[in-house]
């Protein structure tokens, strides 16, 4: 009788100096940019009672000749062995933030995927006007262009975003901008061998990561200390990325709401409710990698105060 595992999927980024671990909706476009879409990894992690392994490698974007896999996996072996030299940076946000940037993004996926299209063949009054400005929001998640959601259409993708939400709770939560993945950094955390002084743990949403990331790519590209070039805006007040860039609002609310408010379902329960006991496993994740020791927020300890005792005379 073979024995059950647990699977854990993550992404991987890999050069001379650095290992990063994210996934879909966490630094992944910026991540993207600094490696230049190469060294790129998707990474499946097998839980047994022999304890975790790596048990695949393959490039992201399916172009092999990019990059060496097998070299990849031996650096990720490596790691967990504690005897790469790399600095490791875990990238994590808070889940149900996450989720809702996740449900944003595989909705717009849906629009074009045949699997889900149904919902585009819906008896809506402008059917091929909402098409078409989903499609152009889709495409703008990278070229940071905006679209604004008229008043005429808003409430027929609203009612899309609806059905669309309380089909994907129903059927497949666990989709690849959604799915739940934290729990495997606590168990590399706490099972392996790895060497945690080379290691940061990174709340993208509250922390700029690109201070973090720039020391790493200094080459004879770009001025020392300067990185990549990039066309995100930023507040000119703090100097901090603006995050509406990345997202239409409008139709992000739209999903947040219908997460939120959505009434009764057929088995009773509400929208949140499911949402709530999904995450709930990965709630006790986040709260463990935001208070280990390596979370960058604890790293940097101020200096303690010398002692005022007086000696005794």
């Amino acid at each position: 009788m073979n024995e059950h595992k647990v699977v854990f999927k993550l992404h991987t980024w890999i050069n001379d100096k650095l290992i990063v671990f994210s996934r879909p909706k966490i630094a992944t476009r910026i991540l993207d940019t600094y490696f230049n879409y190469n060294n790129c990894f998707d990474v499946t992690f097998e839980l047994s009672s022999a304890g975790i392994e790596i048990t695949n490698v393959h490039h992201q974007n399916h172009q092999e000749g990019l990059s060496n896999q097998t070299k990849a996996k031996d650096v990720l072996n490596n790691f967990l062995k504690g005897k790469d030299k790399r600095d490791v940076f875990i990238f994590y946000r808070d889940p149900h933030k996450r989720f809702i940037s996740g449900v944003y993004q595989e909705f717009l996926s849906s629009v074009t995927n045949v699997e889900h299209f149904y919902f585009m063949t819906k008896n809506m009054k402008d059917r091929l006007e909402v098409f078409q400005l989903l499609n152009k929001v889709r495409e703008a998640t990278f070229t940071f262009e905006k679209y604004e959601v008229s008043e005429k259409l808003e409430k027929q993708i609203n009612e899309l975003i609806t059905d669309y939400v309380i089909f994907m709770v129903q059927n497949k939560i666990n989709l690849e901008h959604t799915n739940n993945h934290l729990q495997v950094y606590n168990l590399i955390l706490t099972m392996c061998d790895v060497n945690e002084s080379k290691i940061k743990i990174i709340n993208s949403e509250i922390t700029d990561i690109e201070p973090l990331l720039k020391p790493y790519f200094i080459d004879t590209k770009w001025k020392k200390g300067e990185g990549p070039p990039f066309n995100f805006k930023r507040n000119p007040k703090d100097n901090s990325i603006i995050r509406q860039q990345f997202s239409n609002e409008n139709i992000k609310m739209m999903v947040s709401n219908v997460i939120r408010d959505n009434g009764n379902l057929p088995a009773l329960n509400k929208v949140s409710d499911i949402v709530q006991e999904y995450l709930t496993s990965e709630y006790a994740a986040f709260y463990f990698l935001q208070s280990h020791k390596r979370n960058i927020s604890n790293i940097t300890v101020s200096p303690q105060k010398k002692s005022t005792i007086r000696k005794k005379v």
